[in-house]
């Protein structure tokens, strides 16, 4: 553990980046700082100096949970000190009260309305709301994907089970283009097609599918979307109203590296009377809240609170930079590694979609030791992923992740594949 002193040092630099980012060049005139790592003039050790250490690892598995910044992590702290010195009245009469605030930032995100958000604890709420919830009767039939999240395709099959509904499966490659991946979609439309879902970006390994054509096509034929955006919101361009989905969900503690435990719901206007909430309503609500928190029972009201101080960071940085750091940081390491015997990268590192998630394999050995010696022998946290059909290392670094780390990383690919 950090000492007392270190903590608190590193508690302020993270508030003074929150405070400071024009001198970080994040105002609106362009990068200005010094002190630059990538030749932009933006300062990226000041953006490591607001996340905590990472000890004993190297994280580069952000994919899964990426770390709240230390302002943040102070605001949950502080919000949740505060919300036990009097709880009824604390946490439903002042916290949640910037619940309205929140979700109008949110909006201008993700581009719709704030009364087509409800906020949650994470993708997994929202996308089983949207798939108990939507109208469907027995023999419709619903389009996903082997990709897709497993849980997902295990609320589908429940679903199916349940109710007699027919799952029928888009069959594509992680590596197809783009026009490959809209035909597999569009092969499986029948006249009983109901419902499409989708996974925006394949959290196996990084792909990005084509949302908006696939969505168009199906609401031209009145066919309801669902858009799994759990690694793709804060990462890569993300505009519910171009994409033209009815249902969409993510988590906030993936790319905006907000609270952990939190994310949200998007429900198309038009079709938040048809669908029904996953939990039962305490009160009868208004848009999207009749999906919304209060649904959980009681819950954690000061992690939500800070949601906005994760906002507020990656406004900071500012999306596009953010965005194009993520790619920088994974060309950079696929460049150097690809010299190393039996490398393979398994995602489209050209693709505009690229963000700070990719996936690799070394021939001749198995994910899981891969995975357990950098864990073990270098510190350096990944994860193995081992769908039907795939078998590789994710690899997901954050905007706090250094150059000197992924050269760290890659050093250890060379030795690990020595002994392939």
């Amino acid at each position: 553990m950090m000492g007392t002193d270190l903590g608190r040092r590193r508690i302020l630099q993270g508030m003074t980046f929150m405070a400071g980012s024009a001198a970080l060049g994040a105002g609106a005139a362009g990068p200005t700082a010094v002190g630059s790592t990538d030749g932009t003039g933006f300062d990226w050790k000041a953006v490591r100096a607001a996340f905590p250490e990472q000890a004993p690892f190297v994280n580069l598995d952000n994919g899964c949970i990426s770390l709240p910044p230390l302002a943040v992590q102070s605001t949950m702290l502080k919000q949740y000190k505060f919300a036990n010195e009097c709880p009824c009245y604390n946490m439903f009469e002042v916290l949640d009260n910037a619940v309205p605030a929140t979700k109008a930032r949110l909006a201008k995100m993700v581009g719709c309305e704030p009364d087509e958000i409800a906020l949650n604890r994470c993708t997994t709420v929202g996308m089983c709301t949207a798939i108990f919830g939507m109208p469907l009767s027995r023999g419709d039939e619903v389009i996903l994907s082997r990709w897709d999240y497993p849980s997902m395709i295990s609320a589908w099959k429940q679903r199916a089970a349940r109710e007699g509904i027919i799952l029928r499966v888009a069959q594509f490659g992680l590596e197809d283009d783009d026009d490959t991946i809209i035909r597999a979609y569009a092969k499986e439309i029948s006249p009983r097609t109901r419902a499409m879902h989708m996974t925006h970006m394949i959290h196996w390994s990084g792909r990005v599918i084509p949302v908006t054509e696939i969505c168009q096509a199906a609401a031209a034929r009145g066919i309801r979307t669902v858009v799994d955006a759990a690694q793709s919101f804060a990462h890569i361009p993300v505009d519910f109203r171009r994409i033209g989905c009815d249902y969409l969900a993510t988590s906030f503690h993936k790319w905006l590296s907000g609270p952990i435990g939190t994310g949200m719901f998007v429900v198309k206007a038009s079709r938040i009377e048809e669908t029904w909430p996953l939990y039962g309503t305490f009160e009868e609500l208004k848009g999207a809240d009749k999906f919304s928190l209060s649904n959980l029972g009681t819950y954690n009201s000061a992690d939500h609170y800070a949601i906005n101080d994760a906002i507020d960071f990656h406004e900071h940085i500012g999306f596009e930079r953010k965005h194009r750091r993520l790619q920088e940081l994974s060309r950079y390491w696929v460049d150097k590694a690809r010299g190393i015997q039996g490398f393979r990268i398994h995602s489209l590192m050209d693709h505009p979609g690229l963000g700070g998630l990719t996936a690799f394999s070394i021939d001749g050995m198995p994910v899981e030791r891969i995975e357990s010696r950098l864990r073990d022998e270098f510190k350096i946290q990944t994860r193995k992923r081992t769908p039907e059909g795939f078998r590789g290392i994710r690899v997901s670094p954050q905007v706090y992740n250094t150059f000197e780390e992924l050269d760290m990383f890659v050093s250890a690919l060379r030795k690990i594949a020595v002994s392939a």
